[in-house]
């Protein structure tokens, strides 16, 4: 009986407003892949790519910086 009335209620909702709402969510999704397809044209690319570099490196120094055995810097700065 549940499932016949939201069946029902399904039946009565305007196709026209579920078409629209799908195209809504289509045109919402192309203007996402735009908006990142600005990164990686020619001229931008370079800098995207310095800038996984930059961050590369910056996480190998923090990684050196803190060593393993003696933790944090935090945690080492408050021991002392």
């Amino acid at each position: 009986l549940i499932l016949l009335m939201f069946f029902m209620i399904y039946l009565m909702i305007d196709p026209f407003y579920l078409m629209m709402n799908n195209n809504f969510k289509e045109n919402q999704n192309d203007m996402i892949n735009l908006s990142l397809n600005k990164y990686f044209n020619f001229p931008n690319i370079f800098l995207m790519y310095l800038l996984i570099m930059y961050l590369l490196i910056t996480l190998f120094a923090i990684v050196k910086i803190t060593n393993f055995k003696k933790g944090s810097l935090r945690s080492y700065s408050s021991k002392n």
